[in-house]
């Protein structure tokens, strides 16, 4: 859908954080197609604007090695405005992160955080 001055009209996409205790204080750098976009902290909410077509979104704790999301796969159409939102860990996964230290393969909740159209 062209606009008026003949390019292509953008998407809009708007990822909502909601508050984790295990990562209050940290910031989620967020990809899009495997590049940094920018940065999003605990009870906020941030738009990117994407060009039409299919993307890969993730969420990182950069410097922490595995602290990252799944990589979401999204399709836009233009104009569209795409909601995302994060969740919390489950309260048992919570209560087992200091068993984490012995085995984090077990233990630790993969992925760390979760990321979702909303």
């Amino acid at each position: 859908m062209p606009t008026e001055d003949g390019n292509e009209a953008m998407a809009v996409l708007r990822i909502r954080r909601r508050p984790t205790i295990q990562d209050l204080v940290r910031r989620y750098v967020v990809f899009i197609d495997g590049v940094a976009s920018g940065s999003i902290w605990p009870c906020r909410s941030r738009s990117f604007c994407l060009s039409s077509g299919r993307h890969e979104v993730q969420l990182r704790i950069v410097r922490t090695g595995s602290s990252q999301s799944d990589e979401v796969k999204i399709d836009v159409k233009p104009g569209q405005v795409l909601k995302m939102r994060t969740g919390s860990i489950s309260a048992k996964r919570f209560v087992q992160l200091p068993l984490a230290l012995q085995n984090p393969d077990r233990f630790v909740p993969r992925p760390w955080i979760r990321l979702e159209v909303d």
